[in-house]
């Protein structure tokens, strides 16, 4: 609820500082006190346009404060958790209006754009008279009342499950035909690939062990050198080694022990050369018996190299690239089979969510009905008997189809007999719209969120027992939200919980408007004032004590 409106230097007001209350509270005073000027700095905090015209004369700036006690579940506490502003017991707005017009807002004294403030003013405040736009005068809230009025929750549930199916399913089939049309504009290609990269053979690791061995034969040459002079260096090493080992072989008999070390030596020596020498021979013969030459090792590396450019990848990726083609050719083979069997399921996905829909829209044709007769009830008591209100429920193009249903919702009214029925924001003068309005929120009352709701102009043009009907619908609505009323009607003001006069007066030469909290008594005089004019006459007193007392 709305628990504080503080506004300061506001057209006519000065300084005014209202707590409100719970309940049903009237508004009063002569045409020109300044009641409008209040639902203007209403307007204002809640995201209305700015302009210089509502900044005092000779002040630098206006603003209007709005203190607000939210519910633990509001909506707005979401809205405003998005936005990464926490709300923890009382959400305060704040917007500031300079003489030149342009304006800043706050919540909770953090900075915001105007635009959040008119997002979140729908679910804080419903005002009628300012913002016609808004609430129940917005064709797109209508399908949302019907189905909170009826109780929809499974059907609406169940009927948006099965469009997500249906959604699902449908998008599934349109990617798989576009793959499959891609993959049979490119058959030839993925065929020819396929054979080449199989024809190829290419491995993980092939490449690195290619480079490797080119590089190794283009050093073949220098290595035949290396080998023929190491072949050359071992025969001569191997007839020296001999030659020494003869000398010392005629004297190791007749001297002894003396050179046995020096023979071992060089027969270790001999060993070591003849092992050289086979070792350099190993080699060359297997240089010799290579059957792979450097052009041959270039070509299968340049192939393969080639082929990882084509298909934009780096070598070691081929056999991949091989089996992902060969995959998509299968596809192409497969496709009648997957095609024809996602067709049946998205047939029988749409079969289910149409009759899911035409369920809910049968329920929403029979919800309609009993909320036109509820709503008609209330029309004739404010004065509207011969209008005629329809909930009207229409089946939409398969286009419009949606996971609310097959339905569009909307309100028609006809003022008159023999009048076409017309959408509800396209119909009735203010005051009519007023109580069409004031109507149908009091058999929405129950499942309507808004907290507060104002009402401007509801008795315009009527009086006696239809203003006695709109001030006890008034107060029967009061029960479920917080209701502020703008009223010159006697029987609605005396139908409130609180009562605010306003008056305006002249202080240092300049017109103020002020706002009094009425008691008992000031109420009695009030309402007496509403029934007899300037001067206030003792009946009249006696009959506001009985329209109170009732």
């Amino acid at each position: 609820m709305l628990t504080q409106l503080s506004i300061r230097d506001v057209v006519l007001i000065s300084a005014l500082d209202l707590s409100l209350a719970p309940g049903l509270t009237v508004m009063t005073g002569e045409t020109g006190a300044g009641k409008s000027i209040i639902l203007d700095a209403l307007a204002l905090v809640l995201g209305a346009r700015s302009e210089a015209r509502l900044v005092r004369a000779g002040a630098q700036q206006a603003s209007v404060t709005a203190s607000f006690d939210l519910a633990r579940k509001s909506l707005v506490r979401a809205k405003l958790d998005e936005q990464g502003i926490t709300v923890e017991d009382e959400l305060i707005i704040r917007r500031v209006v300079g003489a030149d017009g342009k304006s800043k807002a706050f919540i909770n004294d953090q900075p915001v754009g105007v635009g959040l403030l008119r997002d979140i003013s729908p679910m804080l405040v419903d005002v009628h008279g300012q913002f016609d736009n808004h609430g129940l005068l917005d064709p797109a809230t209508h399908l949302e009342l019907l189905d909170r009025f009826a109780a929809h929750e499974k059907l609406l549930s169940g009927t948006a499950a099965a469009y997500t199916d249906w959604r699902d399913k449908s998008s599934a089939l349109e990617n798989l035909r576009d793959a499959a049309a891609k993959a049979q504009a490119e058959e030839a290609f993925l065929r020819a690939a396929v054979q080449e990269l199989e024809d190829l053979s290419p491995e993980v690791g092939e490449e690195e062990k290619l480079a490797n061995r080119r590089t190794f034969l283009q050093q073949q040459e220098k290595l035949f050198e290396v080998l023929r002079y190491a072949d050359e260096g071992i025969g001569v090493m191997e007839t020296s080694l001999l030659d020494v080992r003869r000398q010392v072989e005629k004297l190791l008999d007749k001297t002894g022990a003396i050179l046995s070390p020096l023979s071992a030596t060089l027969d270790a020596l001999y060993d070591a050369v003849a092992n050289a020498q086979g070792a350099a021979q190993n080699i060359a013969n297997q240089i010799n018996n290579d059957d792979q030459s450097l052009e041959q090792s270039e070509a299968r590396l340049f192939a393969l190299r080639a082929l990882a450019r084509k298909h934009h990848c780096t070598a070691d990726e081929l056999p991949d690239r091989r089996r992902e083609f060969a995959r998509m050719l299968m596809l192409i083979e497969d496709q009648g089979d997957f095609i024809t069997r996602l067709e049946k399921e998205v047939v029988l996905s749409r079969e289910k969510y149409t009759a899911a829909a035409e369920k809910l829209s049968v329920s929403r044709s029979v919800a309609g009905d009993k909320l036109s007769r509820a709503i008609q009830k209330e029309l004739a008591p404010l004065k509207l008997e011969k209008a005629t209100f329809v909930v009207a429920v229409d089946v939409l193009n398969e286009t419009q189809w949606s996971a609310n249903g097959m339905d569009a919702v909307r309100f028609m009214v006809a003022m008159n007999p023999g009048q076409p029925l017309a959408p509800l924001h396209k119909t009735a003068s203010g005051g009519e719209m007023a109580r069409l309005l004031l109507a149908i929120k009091v058999v929405l009352a129950k499942i309507e969120n808004i907290p507060v709701l104002v009402f401007d102009e509801v008795d315009t043009g009527i009086g006696g027992a239809v203003a006695e009907a709109v001030g006890e619908r008034l107060q029967k609505l009061a029960k479920d939200a917080q209701v502020i009323v703008i009223t010159h009607a006697p029987q609605v003001a005396a139908r409130g919980a609180n009562h605010w006069r306003v008056m305006k007066s002249q202080k240092a030469k300049q017109t103020v408007t002020q706002v009094d909290i009425l008691n008992d008594n000031e109420r009695q005089e009030e309402i007496a004032r509403m029934l007899s004019g300037a001067e206030v006459t003792g009946e009249a007193r006696a009959v506001a004590a009985r329209m109170l007392a009732g």
